[in-house]
């Protein structure tokens, strides 16, 4: 029900509000709404800030915070940002090739940037 999930988000919104007094520093975990308004544990959970990363890694072990949240809310509750938990590494002996179809030059490269075949593959 999306009434029950800007309630859910309004609540953890003051929730996180208040565990920045020394007072709630020590209590447990709360839980949060994922990208799929489903409760999960705060630690459990990542900020998206890095979107291009999602289909990168294995959504079984990636859990994300429901794109209500903001930033400044994840951070009081403790919640990572994905950039600071996923890293991209190029397999060992990765060597890129040159496209044979360019010279380099600064306009063939802004012609295929700007090309009708690029737009429509992205």
């Amino acid at each position: 029900n999306p009434n029950e999930v800007v309630a859910v988000l309004k609540v953890v919104g003051l929730v996180a509000n208040v565990r920045t007094t020394a007072a709630f520093q020590h209590q447990q975990s709360i839980y949060v709404p994922d990208d799929t308004s489903v409760l999960v544990a705060a630690p459990l959970c990542v900020f998206n800030d890095a979107p291009w990363l999602r289909g990168r890694v294995d959504p079984d072990r990636l859990r994300v915070v429901h794109p209500g949240l903001s930033l400044g809310t994840c951070r009081r509750l403790g919640i990572h940002r994905v950039s600071e938990c996923v890293s991209e590494v190029i397999e060992p002996g990765f060597s890129p090739e040159p496209c044979p179809a360019s010279d380099g030059s600064p306009a063939r490269l802004t012609t295929t940037l700007t090309s009708a075949e690029l737009a429509h593959g992205l």
